[in-house]
């Protein structure tokens, strides 16, 4: 019974922290949706990915072992690239779980 209660008192709780944030959105100004504002950060990003599309369209086959690891080498750097030009942290929606149900049985 006692687990129960618990429950329902999370359920509110967790509804009031949600529900005035959703009622405020609507009154919130619309940001954009690309978190790189810098024209030349987004120049750089397209001329890595346009890279990307080059090295993943290439005929493998014909290259050497030498060829391939440098390729694996600059696919690596271009990926970490445009991790530092994007920038932000994102959470997985496993995580968000994860962070609540450790958040109830703490509480």
């Amino acid at each position: 019974m006692k687990n129960i209660q618990k429950a329902l008192m999370m359920a509110i709780f967790i509804s009031m922290l949600i529900l005035p944030s959703q009622m405020r959105a609507n009154n919130l100004p619309v940001k954009s949706s690309s978190p790189i504002e810098n024209p030349v950060e987004t120049a750089r990003a397209q001329i890595l990915l346009d890279r990307l599309d080059q090295i993943k369209s290439l005929d493998k086959k014909d290259i050497s072992a030498t060829e391939k690891k440098a390729l694996k080498q600059e696919t690596k750097s271009i990926k970490k690239e445009l991790k530092q030009i994007s920038g932000g942290v994102y959470l997985s929606a496993g995580t968000l779980i994860i962070i609540l149900l450790i958040l109830i049985i703490l509480l």
